[in-house]
């Protein structure tokens, strides 16, 4: 595959690879609200707006799903077609969020080391590092770093977006790190 088909070009774009596993780790997600209906999942889940910054509902107990769903296409005006679906993550649970890409000054690293936020919440008080600090940090806080560390391989010049928990989560067994996004758009 040559470069520019890896290219992430847009949201949606990441949305389609990343339900196909793609990029590795990731939450169980379903592209459609029948989807996740038909699949038998009763737990919480995460609601977003596949749009660029686009709000996110989470966690979303299993008797308020309709209800919140309504009300982000009806009221919020979001289009039934631009929202996703994904379990929860278990946040009670995460130690480390990060954003990370390589530049000309090696690797750069936004992060917040902490609990019981979502990753955008905790990136709006993340602390900005690069070079050796940067994968001193990460080597010291990711256990899956090495996951990480491909994607940026295949992916020149995006961005990689990560959470990792204290427990196991995602849909490849034994790991700590979910990929959430990763752009260049």
């Amino acid at each position: 595959m040559r470069a520019s088909e890896k290219r992430v070009s847009s949201k949606l774009d990441f949305y389609r690879r990343w339900l196909a596993g793609e990029f590795g780790n990731c939450l169980r997600s379903w592209l459609t609200w029948e989807d996740l209906l038909a699949s038998g999942f009763k737990g919480d889940i995460g609601i977003r707006n596949v749009r660029p910054g686009g709000c996110f509902v989470c966690p979303v107990p299993y008797w308020e799903w309709n209800a919140v769903r309504v009300i982000l296409f009806s009221q919020g005006g979001i289009p039934a077609e631009d929202l996703r679906y994904n379990e929860a993550a278990p946040d009670e649970h995460c130690v480390f969020q990060g954003e990370v890409c390589r530049t000309y000054r090696g690797l750069e690293l936004r992060y917040a080391i902490g609990r019981r936020k979502t990753h955008r919440e905790a990136m709006k008080t993340a602390s900005n590092v690069h070079g050796l600090a940067a994968l001193e940090i990460v080597r010291a806080y990711v256990p899956d770093w090495p996951d990480v560390e491909v994607l940026l391989d295949l992916y020149d010049d995006h961005v990689v977006e990560f959470s990792t928990y204290e427990v196991p989560v995602g849909c490849i067994p034994g790991r700590h790190t979910l990929i959430w996004e990763v752009r260049l758009y």
